[in-house]
């Protein structure tokens, strides 16, 4: 039994119920130095009160309740992820990818999408499921990491999770960064819009299920080292179906029934991630889920034979050869690594 599973006890033994925080509008006006119109005041905790309903109902050990029992159930899932038979298909494959691999620095998620609906024991919500398959992933790749640090004497430092989506909602950002978890404790850093794709490199672990049909090719021409995303045969979002929406897209806008070099070219690129990647559907995982039915995982074909790749991996502690996220990225970064345990 690893760490990871020794500490996924499910739901709290002791919980404390408390009302939402107050708000109060005279907390504002003595920073201000001023009154706040009565108006404004208003219209605004309305919209908090649409976008945010949650934290104005009860605390469960000081976070709103729904979101505190989706952390739960994530604790939950995983630990049926580590233990349980329906599972194990895609533990083996998970086992077999990560014993195979070396140099993976960086693991970043894509279009998570926000999380909503219901939690009990009757309903598996998408979400939930699809983050906790996440985190299983970031288990067995830093465990991997660790051991490649040990045995090529770096000093060893867990992989950073980071988090894309511009849709992301305040309750989304508060179930990522504002729940202390024992299974996945150090810090998820969300990014500003488009700063993944300076950051993917070929020492990165993309998963991203399911980006729009388009996007999962502009994903993989970045070259990260491993990528679980749309399956290129995927009826609903593979590449047949960007290659269509490519081409009506292009007839409409310039009256050409010809094919266009925008068409062109992206035919080229998906010749050229074949030849660099290998593609393998995610093993089933229970009741067949379809969140995963059309999700591959591509794996850089110098990786399975063996091929070092052109750029060796930065070494823990040394510089990184890409952008580095924003200044405001940084911020929230070293905020949830004070939070972060030692």
């Amino acid at each position: 039994m690893t760490q990871h599973l020794a500490n996924m006890s499910g739901y709290s033994d002791q919980l404390r119920a408390t009302p939402g925080p107050n708000v109060i509008k005279g907390v504002l006006e003595e920073y201000l130095g001023e009154d706040v119109d009565n108006d404004n005041w208003r219209d605004a905790i309305q919209t908090a009160t649409i976008l945010m309903p949650e934290f104005f109902g009860t605390h469960l050990n000081g976070h709103p309740e729904l979101l505190f029992l989706a952390s739960e159930k994530i604790q939950t899932v995983l630990r049926e992820i580590y233990t349980e038979r329906d599972w194990e298909p895609l533990r083996d494959q998970v086992n077999n990818l990560v014993d195979k691999m070396q140099g993976i620095d960086t693991m970043i998620c894509l279009n998570l999408g926000n999380f909503f609906g219901i939690i009990n024991e009757h309903v598996q919500n998408t979400w939930v499921i699809q983050y906790a398959i996440f985190v299983f992933m970031w288990q067995k790749v830093n465990e991997r990491r660790e051991a490649e640090c040990s045995e090529k004497g770096w000093k060893f430092e867990p992989i950073k999770k980071y988090f894309q989506d511009p849709s992301f909602d305040m309750r989304t950002k508060h179930l990522l960064q504002e729940i202390h978890r024992e299974s996945d404790q150090w810090p998820n850093i969300i990014l500003e819009h488009h700063e993944a794709d300076r950051m993917i490199k070929d020492t990165t672990f993309v998963y991203a299920v399911h980006l729009p049909a388009r996007a999962s090719v502009d994903v993989l021409r970045l070259g990260p080292r491993i990528a679980v995303t749309n399956s290129s045969w995927s009826k609903l979002d593979g590449w047949e179906r960007g290659m269509a929406e490519t081409f009506i897209e292009q007839t409409l806008l310039t009256q050409n029934p010809e094919v266009s070099a925008q068409l062109r070219l992206l035919v080229g690129v998906h010749q050229d991630v074949k030849r660099l990647y290998d593609e393998e559907p995610v093993a089933p995982i229970p009741e067949e889920d379809h969140r995963f039915f059309a999700t591959s995982i591509y794996v850089r074909r110098e990786e399975l034979e063996g091929i070092k790749l052109p750029v060796t991996p930065t070494p823990p502690g040394e510089p990184v050869r890409v952008p580095t996220p924003s200044s405001r990225t940084k911020l929230w970064t070293e905020r949830l690594l004070r939070k972060a345990p030692r």
